[in-house]
């Protein structure tokens, strides 16, 4: 995992060590909670004197706040604003404080993190929008958004990614782009069905990528075939797909050739940077040539024609059904 050394290098200024700073990156990038035991894992040692004394460093500092738990565990919150603006996250939401059920599903997300560090993680709000949109030409409009309205004017904020889960990216060959990975944690406060919302916040995303994967991490071990029949039941197979699916993918086929059509005409008061993402979205999904063959019949023959080649052509036109992973968690967490 990649970080930044400008922000290693702000937490040193502060008087951290370069293995503390690289470590309280990660904390406050992914979780903002963390226990003893995660730094010795970052380190690969077990418990005692480094340990000791970054907890002393953050607490004299004023950087974090400790919280007692139901055992001999002691929680730390990363949560001052002159520690996260030495990252260059001053208004980070991690900061805030977290119920116990929030403060379980950050740790787990920093445990799977910890032990994932091969990877390039996508760790804050920003770096996912810049990557999606930059790096995979998919507009914000597709992205997980929330809204949230002010108490006091008609302002109303966009969010994005607001449940902080992890994503990464898994290198594939050098013609393709990394495959996304999208972390759902099961904290096992919220039962299974909160993985159906995930999806549906998430729905449109998945439907402009290519390969992706869907991890789903728990800290209950005997859950693996429940998440799997439910993901199943989300993703079917592509022999499985109902009809109305299809459907509706022609249907989004017709709406984004149409642009093409205002794109040609120089129709440029009707078309939106949304819009114009939508058509590079569909141009990646189906390739050059059969997205040429598409639009040639388009211009020459009109709806029926692309419709009949649609019939001829419908697996290029499905998305492709992504990788489930199942990753319990071995750690206890039962000291909240």
């Amino acid at each position: 995992m990649t970080i930044e050394n400008e922000q290693v290098e702000g937490l040193m200024f502060l008087g951290y060590t370069a293995r503390e700073a690289a470590f309280l990156c990660l904390v406050a990038l992914h979780s903002g909670y963390s226990i003893r035991r995660q730094y010795c894992r970052f380190l690969g040692l077990t418990s005692g004197r480094p340990d000791d004394l970054l907890v002393r460093k953050i607490l004299a500092r004023k950087h974090a706040r400790e919280h007692p738990t139901c055992g001999r565990t002691r929680l730390y919150h990363l949560c001052a604003r002159p520690f996260y603006s030495a990252i260059g996250q001053p208004h980070n939401r991690h900061r805030r404080t977290r119920p116990a059920f929030a403060v379980k599903a950050k740790l787990m997300a920093l445990d799977y993190v910890l032990t994932h560090l091969n990877h390039r993680f996508l760790a804050t709000e920003e770096e996912k929008i810049d990557y999606f949109r930059r790096e995979r030409g998919i507009p914000p409009a597709m992205l997980p958004v929330k809204r949230y309205r002010s108490r006091w004017t008609a302002a109303v904020t966009e969010r994005y990614f607001v449940d902080k889960f992890p994503v990464y990216l898994c290198e594939g060959d050098s013609f393709s782009p990394p495959m996304a990975c999208f972390c759902y944690i099961d904290e096992g406060v919220i039962s299974t069905p909160g993985f159906d919302t995930y999806v549906a916040q998430y729905s449109r995303l998945f439907e402009s990528l290519g390969p992706f994967a869907v991890v789903f991490v728990s800290s209950r071990m005997n859950l693996s075939r429940s998440a799997t029949r439910l993901f199943d039941r989300m993703f079917p197979p592509p022999a499985r797909r109902r009809p109305a699916h299809y459907r509706s993918l022609r249907e989004q086929l017709l709406g984004r050739l149409r642009l093409e059509d205002l794109l040609r005409e120089e129709q440029y008061s009707q078309l939106t940077t949304a819009k114009l993402g939508e058509v590079r979205a569909l141009r990646k999904l189906l390739g050059g040539e059969r997205y040429e063959a598409l639009s040639e019949a388009w211009k020459s023959e009109g709806e029926a024609a692309v419709l009949r080649l649609c019939d001829a052509d419908r697996p290029a036109l499905t998305p492709p059904r992504p990788e489930f992973r199942f990753h319990a968690m071995n750690e206890s967490y039962d000291f909240l």
